[in-house]
């Protein structure tokens, strides 16, 4: 007998993603697809809170950014969790690539929560 497997759309595939906390129709599209997964979903932050915890998210206080990768290693290694937002995550590239690895392995998807509107750092101000 095949064995079939859903098919999820190309926003919950298990990736490494960054968006701005005010992409807020996207935000509530991917949890509600968490939800419905059954795993555990991590908020590592300082400043950013659940506005409504679900029973199965955890907010974490962000760890210092030289843990980060190790942190998010230990949290889907166990296999889990099903996704870990982190509030403004910054990386190298080889530490980007350990991180899009492990997602990938343990289908985890890693959210890169930015507190910026993203157009701010596209507009150019000027006298004309």
């Amino acid at each position: 007998m095949a064995h079939v497997s859903p098919q999820l759309s190309p926003l919950h595939q298990p990736a490494l993603m960054e968006l701005s906390i005010y992409q807020k129709s996207q935000l509530r599209s991917l949890m509600k697809s968490f939800a419905h997964r059954r795993k555990w979903v991590y908020l590592l932050a300082d400043t950013l809170r659940f506005s409504r915890p679900e029973n199965n998210s955890i907010g974490i206080q962000k760890p210092k950014a030289e843990q980060t990768l190790n942190w998010l290693e230990r949290l889907m290694t166990p296999g889990t969790s099903c996704a870990i937002l982190v509030e403004d995550m910054n990386l190298d590239d080889v530490g980007r690539k350990r991180v899009e690895q492990l997602c990938h392995t343990h289908g985890v998807t890693v959210i890169n929560l930015k507190k910026h509107k993203a157009l701010d750092n596209n507009l150019v101000y000027g006298p004309w």
